[in-house]
């Protein structure tokens, strides 16, 4: 885990075949939830390299005070660096390395919390969702960003055939919207579950190429697995006049009464 998140060289890897093939002029934000609201303290724990903050700053409400906290220290600072980019934007920025289990803030802290894509990770759900619990204020809410359990089926399916990984599951499927909902479900008075369906068509197999061996086990594949790998790519993509399609299934729960 470490090596995978000690900057966002892998991270973008994977994120490049969102930013090229998702759907254009349909975008989702967090931000037009409406929940952040002017002069949140607001904690995104599992922050990444912040670029969320620097793509939104003109979008969220002003005076806000940020903690972006994420495990990595390199990517604490990456994070601080692009949210600050967006100059005037915050009334403050403040970066910590934190453990989602373990988090090093009093409690009643914070106004929102988020955790984009990150929950999954944690070792022990129910803890870190009591954690979060914990530092939010009376009335604060959770918002969790994940992928819906068969998302990325047609990835998922190569990457088994190639290199042997599970099925149905390229990591997200311990805390998807489908299996987070009842865990957040046992802190919270209130889950509401958003989905959206896309389908990615990826006309480059070297982007496909890239997002599997940004982590394991093709991150470590031999040769022989690559060639494989690009032989098989090269046989669908040309038995389906040179798309490789995908289907994206992602959303996010907004948590809120919470029990503790």
């Amino acid at each position: 885990m470490q090596r995978q998140y000690q900057d966002s060289t892998r991270m973008m890897a994977r994120a490049m075949l969102h930013i090229k093939y998702g759907p254009r002029g349909k975008p989702w934000s967090l931000a037009d939830l409406g929940l952040i609201k002017t002069g949140d303290r607001v904690l995104d724990i599992g922050c990444g390299p912040g670029r969320f903050w620097a793509a939104q700053a003109q979008t969220l409400p002003s005076g806000l005070d940020l903690v972006l906290a994420d495990l990595s220290p390199g990517m604490v600072d990456e994070a601080v660096r692009n949210a600050n980019a967006a100059q005037g934007a915050w009334n403050s920025v403040t970066g910590e390395a934190a453990d989602v289990c373990a988090l090093p803030f009093a409690a009643n802290s914070f106004d929102v919390v988020t955790a984009m894509h990150m929950l999954y990770h944690a070792p022990d759900k129910d803890l870190a969702v009591a954690q979060i619990v914990r530092v939010l204020k009376p009335g604060g809410a959770l918002i969790v960003t994940t992928n819906g359990s068969e998302t990325m089926a047609e990835l998922n399916a190569l990457s088994h055939a190639i290199f042997g990984t599970p099925q149905y599951d390229l990591g997200s499927g311990s805390f998807s919207l489908e299996s987070g909902a009842p865990i957040l479900r046992r802190h919270f008075q209130r889950v509401e579950v958003t989905a959206t369906t896309d389908i990615l068509n990826v006309t480059d197999a070297q982007d496909i190429v890239n997002y599997l061996r940004s982590f394991p086990p093709g991150d470590e594949a031999d040769e022989a697995s690559l060639r494989a790998l690009d032989s098989e790519l090269a046989a669908r993509m040309s038995a389906q006049g040179g798309v490789f399609p995908i289907t994206r299934i992602a959303g996010h729960m907004v948590a809120s009464g919470h029990t503790a």
